[in-house]
């Protein structure tokens, strides 16, 4: 080698390293002014007790989200569920992780009512030591994120147990391959813009640049749902080369997480996502590659004269009609979802289920987890006919095969699932059950007398019509938007949505219809709850009053305005001790202040004795 070479290479490496010593003194320099801040799911707080506590990054979906915006944009950025627990953990508690995207944060209803929420109470009847169940979901992410929580929780939080649920968002998600916010189907640099995520040079420039698009597009108005926003290929094929990535990839990040966890010696739980196959159609359903155009009149008239005979009772008919449309194009997902309606109709549940899986498998629009995704979870799981899961710290827990059991007809459908992929309280109560049973089978110490009943169960997560009343008239709204609108017997999923919606608001009482009537439909079912808290104190009844803001401070104990009116609720119900030790335990928590506490508005109207005085000394 040449001296001139020699030096040419010695100064591309010395460039190359300045360039890296460089980025790291500017994320050191903007590390130390503020920006950037935390970028884990936890940060630690120091109570005034004396104690040491995890709480929830607060700040943590500023990354995850770009170029998502503000709280006015078509997709406001999601969060993880609040929560807050001991550094060190306490002895005997038992601490479980719940991870997975919108169907386990408990979407529509408050978090208090998902399987996590009724998980939490079934292990708290059956356990004889204290049980943390710890919801660290998010809305739209996908098993990528899914993945980078598992290996952070496992390594830093001391779990019992991490219960993963995800799979619906592998394609649309954050970071999916058909997603607006993606870089591509590449698992390598997916997971290194994952990591970028985590460094304040990348939220620096994430925020500048959002602050400019903003600006840009202010004037243009709203483009569209937050289902349409993320997703952007929505004609995907299920054994295309884009799928067939997304397939393995997913199943990489599954075993990425198995490893993490036994490697830390933590039993990982890994559940089949569980869709709505007899209730919701295919939404983009397409002709198979090799369709023949010239056969397409013929093929749609053998649909039409199907779909006839079938409204007019001849099943036989409509049977023979799409067999003939079969003939044409075999892989068609509505042809397949129709199929399926007449195997139910008559009662035949196996090839039902088998047509519904077809349908589910080539729709173009992949919003739901398929057949590939949900054999993915059962392989990786190492489970065989009939076990929850080949041992060694992983477990099996069959959520698709507990749904089909547990619905009406024998497969899933909007009785457990409101639309596509969002269990009702039903829906999340047994997925709840499965995961129960299967720690009981696989030796944790937990009794069957946890296997509370579903009223047992909603009675104590504090699910009530309110939040039946809630959910169900947000989800009438959104069946009648894309891209369920228009969809093949949509209406039907429609009907019964307005049906239990009415059950539950007519079961409320005045106070309550009249608070929910008068709701906004942007209005967050806690924000529902906190305004019928007031309602009910106005009317002259606190007990009522105290249960609702309960509620929200369970889910959002760092409120101070929620521990104010829950304690006055309380005093003003006769219940002044119980209030007094809530705050009490607030402020030793660092939940809220001694500030917040005297200069609420509200305070001086009920804290007026010195047992009240004390709490703010």
């Amino acid at each position: 080698m040449s001296n001139s070479s020699s030096t040419t290479w010695l100064q591309r490496l010395f460039l190359l390293l300045f360039g890296i010593g460089l980025i790291a003194l500017v994320e050191v320099a903007l590390r130390l002014v503020g920006i950037g801040g935390a970028s884990t799911l936890f940060v630690t707080m120091k109570a005034p007790d004396g104690n040491t506590w995890w709480v929830t990054n607060d700040k943590l979906n500023e990354r995850l989200f770009f170029p998502a915006t503000d709280a006015d944009s078509d997709f406001p950025r999601p969060q993880v569920p609040f929560a807050q627990f001991a550094r060190e953990k306490p002895a005997g508690t038992f601490r479980a992780f719940v991870v997975g995207a919108s169907s386990s944060v408990g979407f529509p209803f408050s978090p208090n009512v998902s399987f996590a929420g009724y998980l939490r109470e079934m292990m708290a009847v059956g356990s004889e030591g204290d049980v943390e169940v710890i919801n660290t979901s998010m809305t739209a992410i996908s098993s990528y994120q899914v993945g980078q929580w598992v290996r952070e929780i496992v390594g830093r939080y001391d779990p019992d147990l991490v219960i993963v649920y995800s799979g619906h968002n592998e394609l649309y998600g954050v970071l999916g391959a058909g997603s607006a916010m993606s870089v591509g189907s590449n698992r390598f640099m997916t997971n290194l813009f994952l990591e970028m995520q985590g460094t304040a040079l990348y939220s620096l420039v994430a925020k500048s640049l959002e602050r400019f698009n903003r600006s840009a597009t202010e004037s243009d108005g709203p483009k569209g749902q937050p289902l349409e926003a993320l997703t952007q290929n929505r004609e995907v094929r299920p054994y295309s080369e884009l799928y067939d990535s997304v397939v393995e990839n997913y199943r990489k990040n599954l075993e990425g997480m198995v490893g993490a966890a036994k490697k830390k010696g933590v039993p990982i739980f890994l559940c089949t996502t569980a869709a709505n196959r007899a209730g919701c159609s295919p939404m983009v359903p397409l002709h198979d590659v090799s369709f023949d155009a010239e056969n397409e009149r013929e093929w749609d008239l053998r649909l039409r004269q199907g779909d006839t005979k079938r409204k007019t009772g001849d099943a036989a008919g409509a049977r023979a009609e799409y067999e003939k449309a079969r003939a044409i194009d075999s892989t068609h997902a509505a042809l397949s979802f129709r199929f399926g309606m007449l195997a139910l109709e008559a009662g035949d549940v196996d090839a039902a289920g088998h047509e519904f899986a077809r349908a589910l498998l080539y729709d173009g629009l992949q919003l739901r987890a398929n057949d590939r995704l949900v054999g993915t979870v059962r392989e990786v799981a190492g489970s065989v006919a009939g076990a929850r899961g080949a041992g060694d710290g992983v477990s099996l827990v069959d959520c698709v095969d507990r749904l089909d059991r547990e619905s009406e007809a024998g497969v899933v459908g909007t009785d457990l699932i409101f639309e596509h992929v969002h269990p009702n309280a039903r829906g999340h109560y047994f997925i709840a059950c499965e995961i129960y049973e299967t720690l009981i089978e696989q030796g944790f110490p937990f009794t069957r007398d946890g296997l509370l009943s579903f009223e047992e169960a909603s009675a104590r997560t504090g699910y009530s019509e309110v939040d039946g009343a809630y959910a169900n008239g947000f989800m009438r709204f959104m069946l009648r938007q894309w891209p369920f609108e228009g969809t093949f017997e949509n209406s039907r999923a429609v009907t019964r949505t307005e049906e239990a919606f009415r059950e539950s608001r007519d079961a409320l009482d005045p106070i309550a219809r009249e608070t929910y009537d008068s709701h906004p439909m942007g209005a967050t079912v806690l924000h529902l709850h906190h305004r019928l808290g007031l309602a009910y104190l106005e009317a002259g009844r606190p007990g009522d009053a105290a249960g609702e803001f309960e509620l929200i401070a369970r889910m959002l104990p760092n409120l101070a305005d929620v521990q104010v009116m829950r304690a006055k609720s309380l005093a003003l119900a006769g219940r002044e001790q119980v209030a007094i030790a809530n705050l009490e335990t607030a402020l030793a928590r660092g939940s809220i202040t001694k500030g917040e506490l005297g200069a609420h508005p509200q305070w001086a109207s009920f804290a007026s004795s010195p047992a009240w005085n004390r709490l703010i000394d």
